[in-house]
């Protein structure tokens, strides 16, 4: 592409024309001043004679176009009216011994000596430039190298700077078109925004739909881990659920919890389960905890798909309805025997082991009587679940044992 910048610029130079060539980076800058100022020594434009070494690595002759890289006050220029600025264009018009040349601007004609230090640091070859260095610039033609790196800022300033026109030359990538490298360009904006368009960006990225949904994501992952680790703590105790909470693993844990939860599952049952077997040859227990977990949440969800014979599917709803308050009257009338006489009272762990021992591998059961189910969604109750689980008031009870007591159906 370097090839066809040069080319063009040589065609509008030779026919007159003050042309500039641009470029986004040094390096290409300084292979197309090289190449003009080749150009113009076989054209004889330039004198033969001393050159001054210049910032670039290239080196000045009579003739050649310069530009200075330096505000320097101290050199005057114009009879005091101006002095030597960063990106004043200048002709050489002769170099002394020691590398010190005299120069003549190219808009006001005035003329100044630069020492040989100030060239040798701060003064380069004017027939290309950066397109960053070229704002503010006028000439007749300009060829400008564009990439998709560009912003769409500095792609104006290439495409604005002459009298006659303006050629913009795409640098592709791999399987890049012209037309992806404009669509790129138009849309990086400058990166030097003022203070009041950086707060209108912060705000715009911190009210987005998409930033706003991370957000609240990674509050809900904290706030389950939290939530999931004092779910631990009270079920398996402070020192055995500790471990677990502080490994890495802890929030892949703590998802596997929360979905049994939604599920309906027991996480008595679950974390009580998975925590059985010993972890002493675990180097991370949490992750193995989230193993165990994981596995036997698919095992329950397996047991709730599969279709199981029902024990009593041979009874009637009704009849089973009549069991039901029969059996609610009963437990009611025990429980008050209990209150009189709690020596006979069995003891309510040993009943509690043996319920979850008999219905540990049951995936779920329903409540049979639509009166028990309260004000809660009649949902499948898991062994120890929690879901579906109903507090029954104390008037409650009062009305199912008065309606047992006149004449409920099947009962004497």
């Amino acid at each position: 592409m370097t090839s066809q910048v040069y080319t063009a610029w040589e065609k509008d130079t030779t026919a007159g024309k003050h042309s500039v060539m641009m470029a986004f980076d040094n390096a290409t800058v300084t292979d197309l001043n090289a190449r003009a100022q080749a150009y113009r020594l076989g054209t004889g434009a330039l004198a033969e004679g001393p050159a001054a070494a210049l910032r670039d690595g290239l080196a000045a002759r009579p003739g050649d176009v310069v530009v200075t890289r330096k505000n320097d006050r101290r050199l005057s220029v114009n009879h005091g009216k101006d002095f030597v600025k960063n990106n004043d264009v200048w002709t050489v018009t002769e170099v002394h011994p020691g590398g010190a040349m005299t120069v003549r601007h190219q808009d006001h004609n005035g003329t100044i000596t630069l020492p040989a230090a100030y060239v040798r640091e701060n003064a380069m070859l004017g027939y290309a430039a950066t397109i960053h260095r070229t704002q503010g610039m006028t000439c007749d033609t300009t060829h400008a190298m564009i990439g998709s790196g560009l912003s769409r800022a500095l792609a104006y300033v290439a495409a604005s700077r002459c009298r006659e026109s303006n050629h913009l030359y795409g640098v592709l990538a791999d399987g890049e078109t012209l037309t992806d490298v404009l669509r790129t360009v138009a849309g990086n904006h400058d990166g030097n925004l003022t203070a009041h368009e950086q707060i209108d960006a912060a705000r715009a990225v911190a009210r987005s739909l998409p930033e706003m949904v991370s957000v609240y994501q990674d509050i809900d992952d904290q706030a389950n881990e939290l939530r999931m680790a004092n779910t631990a703590r009270t079920i398996l105790g402070e020192r055995t659920a500790e471990p677990f909470i502080a490994s890495d693993a802890w929030g892949a844990v703590a998802t596997h919890l929360r979905h049994a939860e939604s599920e309906g599952f027991s996480l008595t049952n679950l974390l009580t389960d998975a925590t059985g077997t010993p972890f002493e040859e675990s180097q991370d227990p949490g992750a193995v905890l989230a193993w165990r977990v994981e596995d036997k949440l698919d095992y329950w969800r397996t047991r709730a798909q599969t279709p199981a014979r029902r024990p009593l599917e041979a009874v009637s709803d009704q009849a089973l309805a009549r069991l039901a308050r029969r059996a609610t009257a009963d437990l009611m009338r025990a429980r008050a025997d209990t209150g009189t006489n709690p020596a006979t009272a069995p003891d309510r762990r040993d009943l509690a082991r043996n319920w979850l021992k008999e219905t540990k591998e049951t995936p779920w059961q329903y409540l049979p009587d639509p009166r028990l189910r309260h004000h809660r969604d009649p949902g499948p109750v898991h062994p120890a679940g929690n879901r579906g689980r109903t507090e029954i008031p104390r008037y409650r009870h009062a009305q199912i044992l008065r309606a047992d007591r006149q004449g409920a159906p099947g009962r004497r």
